[in-house]
């Protein structure tokens, strides 16, 4: 029956599987963290013994953007160090001139934080811990 013509109320609708857009990563329930984090943070790219500096530009719980200073080995899995951060296994996703596209390969949890704590204007208050 075509779309357009109306069905008896008995019949159910059924969706159309070429209709189903299907998400590109997981639904995560950590809220806050599936976005991505506009960043400006130094980090570095390790592949093997091969280190490149990278500006690590937006982040969130399942990947991040980086620009990267110099060429990158072909790989598909790279480390991203993070300053006091302990290494993030990640995936090469996409490659566009001088900027990558990395997937992690475990979720991080600790992006959530960051995002309330950028936006949380009492977190810029608090003291560190003595």
């Amino acid at each position: 029956m075509p779309p357009w013509e109306s069905r008896p109320a008995d019949e159910p609708a059924r969706a159309a599987s070429n209709n189903v857009r299907h998400l590109r990563r997981p639904a995560g329930l950590s809220g806050a963290g599936d976005r991505r984090l506009s960043v400006s943070l130094p980090g570095e790219l390790r592949v093997g013994r091969t280190r490149v500096l990278c500006t690590i530009l937006d982040i969130s719980n399942f990947g991040a953007s980086v620009r990267i200073r110099n060429v990158l080995p072909d790989v598909t899995r790279t480390w991203l160090i993070i300053a006091t951060m302990a290494p993030i296994q990640s995936e090469i996703a996409w490659r566009k001139r001088d900027r990558i596209g990395l997937r992690f390969v475990a979720e991080q949890q600790w992006v959530p934080q960051l995002v309330r704590d950028r936006f949380d204007p009492t977190a810029w208050l608090r003291r560190p811990e003595d």
